[in-house]
């Protein structure tokens, strides 16, 4: 008898055995002469019987969904070669049960790799997203005959088979067979749950017991109460966004990291030259036992859309051992970073975590395009840009070919949450050829001028997205380019729109950038006081400036103390700030252009007169002049500047030992 007619003709007669009818029953198979079935197998007929559920169905009741075939990675086999056959991926079988409305949904898949379609737990090295529940779903348990890189086995009987009498596919005969024996019933309620079936079919198959395979279970459902168990005790991970939970993604924008220039600051902000900032890092257990002696550790790079591993990058500080951490629960450690002022305003980095262990490693060693492949690597790829309505505000980065050949690339730019700004990418004349080659294709972008002749632009048209197709750099070659975004005059402040840039070879995302635009209040205390920091840290150290190094000293601690929330307190502290500017400027004298000083003095006197009036609004808009009129002081050195923002790349690995 085929092995695979003997699972669905078991599972067939388990519902039966429950009391359920043939018309609620709705059964595909080769085997048209079996009791109960209604068609032959085919990629229609599958969907056929979805459909009819989904016709019948409501938010009361449970579905259950049994598939029993060969199958490889995200893909099942249905019938090939028969009129019709074929094959059905994970994406459409996920499309496909989408449509069926139900409280509950249970789906048991026997297939080889078919733990692709959960990728949770016990895959290694093979990338598997969560294909059944990644987009939202919160009522599905998802069982497979095993992981992702190992095979199904029909029925085998090794030495080690606790039930060698058991028919049909290892996996699927347990699961059977947990409905007619009272081991399965666990908690002895006289019932088998979900989780019942599946400890009951883990326990019995032969297969797993002999490292052949390893059933998978996720038990992001309702039901999750009812699963006893997991592949693996031991699971830690840190999200790679904010709708990760745990499974394999293509995000760069972890929630559980984040930097601010305070120790007890919950929410991401660009670091900041010449100030101690702070890196915080959330780790999660998502196994169901505790794990000990998680370790993480922290690396930082230069960044663009594309890194290397290991050579671009430098370890920050030690690494740290988390002592332990609970089944479902998580931990946190922050790490103090001095950004040195030599790296210059608006400076951008990506930072990297890495560690081993042997029950839970890393599915590889680090590199530009691993976080997709482990739930252990997240990153965080998210550039804070803030401005007032109406203004324009900027931020840079980089897009580079880190490859051994030149291979054309897409920049996607995605703009549905900043749908009514202009948004500009600008780029050096003299690069002109990489963006608008024979090769390349703009979709929704049009060349204009942009800061004289020495810059250029392509305006983004207001549409979702936009692409610069067949952009080709050098091996090794990156270009730093800058988007410029006009915020709309009717944003509130508080108001936040994101823009997303992803560079693509093929299909493939190599890398992707986040910007998060802020609307903030014109001569926002905060944000003020981060730039002042940045530009006279970087006259500090070109000028070896006493007064500019005490006047950071001054903002760091200022800072450190939240003092923008104490409105008496931060007057005070601008105070002491003019005085320190007004000594910088004694201290440049004969060494910096003197227009320039002459300019740098004029915007202190407007900000000596406010501070002279007791307006703190006044003082805060005075203050953007002077940082203005103090980048012009350095800027003649050749320092990059960029006005609003720096962007920053966090990639964390860690390991434990349990």
């Amino acid at each position: 008898t085929d092995t695979f007619d003997e699972d669905i003709k078991g599972i067939y007669n388990v519902l039966t055995g429950l009391g359920y009818a043939d018309d609620h029953i709705f059964y595909v198979s080769p085997w048209t002469g079996d009791q109960g079935v209604d068609r032959v197998t085919n990629i229609s007929n599958v969907q056929w019987a979805i459909n009819q559920v989904a016709a019948r169905s409501d938010s009361e009741d449970t579905v259950f969904f049994f598939y029993t075939s060969h199958g490889g990675v995200d893909s099942l086999d249905c019938n090939p070669g028969a009129p019709g056959g074929g094959t059905i991926s994970s994406t459409n079988v996920d499309n496909w049960l989408d449509t069926i409305t139900s409280r509950d949904m249970i789906i048991l898949i026997e297939a080889c790799h078919s733990g692709s379609f959960i990728g949770a737990y016990c895959d290694r090295i093979v990338a598997a997203e969560n294909e059944l529940t990644g987009d939202g779903e919160t009522n599905r348990i998802v069982m497979t005959a095993t992981d992702t890189l190992h095979s199904s086995y029909g029925d085998v009987d090794p030495l080690v088979d606790p039930n060698p009498g058991d028919t049909g596919s290892e996996f699927p005969g347990g699961y059977i067979e947990a409905f007619s024996t009272p081991d399965a019933d666990l908690d002895g309620d006289g019932a088998i749950s979900v989780g019942e079936a599946y400890q009951y079919a883990w326990d019995n198959d032969a297969a797993r017991l002999s490292d052949q395979s390893c059933p998978q279970i996720d038990p992001t459902s309702l039901n999750a109460s009812d699963v006893f168990h997991t592949c693996r005790g031991a699971d830690v991970w840190i999200s790679d966004g904010p709708n990760d939970s745990g499974n394999n993604s293509y995000d760069y924008s972890s929630i559980d990291i984040w930097s601010s220039v305070t120790p007890s600051g919950t929410s991401h902000e660009n670091p900041v030259s010449g100030l101690t900032n702070y890196v915080h890092v959330r780790v999660h257990n998502l196994g169901s036992t505790p794990v000990t002696s998680v370790d993480v550790a922290l690396y930082w790079a230069d960044t663009s859309t594309a890194t290397a591993w290991p050579g671009d990058f430098t370890q920050i500080g030690s690494t740290y051992t988390i002592p332990s951490i609970t089944a479902g629960g998580s931990a946190e450690h922050t790490w103090s970073w001095y950004v040195d002022p030599a790296f210059g305003m608006g400076h951008h980095f990506c930072f990297v975590a890495t560690a081993q262990c042997s029950e839970d490693p890393m599915t590889g060693g680090p590199g530009t395009y691993v976080a997709p492949f482990d739930n252990n690597i997240a990153q965080k790829n998210v550039t804070i840009v803030e401005g007032s309505a109406g203004h324009t505000a900027e931020a840079r980065f980089f897009i580079e070919n880190n490859m051994k050949e030149t291979i054309p690339f897409d920049l996607i730019i995605d703009r549905s949450g900043f749908p009514e700004g202009e948004l500009v990418l600008v780029f050096p004349a003299d690069s002109v050829g990489i963006f608008l080659s024979q090769s390349t294709f703009l979709e929704g972008a049009e060349l204009v001028e942009r800061g004289g002749e020495e810059m250029l632009g392509l305006l983004i048209a207001r549409q979702k997205e936009v692409a610069i197709r067949g952009i080709q750099l050098k091996p090794m070659e990156r270009q730093e380019v800058t988007l410029e975004f006009t915020i709309p005059e009717e944003a509130r402040i508080g108001q936040e729109f994101t823009v997303r840039v992803q560079e693509v070879v093929g299909d493939e995302i190599i890398g992707a950038v986040t910007f998060l635009i802020r609307v903030t209040s014109p001569g926002d205390c905060q944000s003020a006081l981060k730039r002042t920091a940045e530009v006279f840290a970087q006259i500090a150290q070109e000028y070896e400036s006493e007064a500019a190094a005490r006047l950071v000293k001054l903002i760091d601690a200022g800072l450190r103390e939240e003092i923008c929330s104490n409105p008496e307190a931060t007057m005070e502290l601008k105070r002491e700030i003019f005085e320190l500017e007004v000594k910088v400027a004694h201290e440049l004298e004969g060494h910096v252009p003197k227009e320039e000083l002459e300019d740098y003095l004029r915007a202190l006197d407007v900000l000596g007169a406010a501070l002279d009036a007791g307006d703190l609004q006044k003082v805060m808009l005075a203050e953007e002049s002077v940082i203005e009129a103090a980048m012009k002081l350095v800027t003649h050195r050749s320092m990059h500047v960029m006005v609003f923002g720096s962007f920053f790349y966090f990639l964390i690995l860690f390991s434990c030992i349990n």
